[in-house]
């Protein structure tokens, strides 16, 4: 599952969840949903941890190459 369609289908926010992966902000999280790979080892194990592995790390690459 993409981190784009996690977000749409548990009605999270870009902000919220910014917090909850230690990002800066909320515009951080769309260039992520939007397919921009996490440069952070750290922040791509929290969007797993935080999406309760709904979304995985194959999951971020693949979204980045379409």
């Amino acid at each position: 599952m993409t981190l784009k369609q996690w977000l749409t289908d548990t009605g999270t926010g870009y902000r919220p969840f910014a917090k909850r992966i230690g990002v800066a902000n909320g515009s951080v999280v769309k260039r992520y949903a939007d397919g921009r790979v996490p440069r952070s080892k750290n922040v791509r194990n929290a969007i797993v941890r935080e999406t309760g592995g709904k979304v995985q790390l194959p999951d971020l690459y693949s979204a980045a190459a379409e």
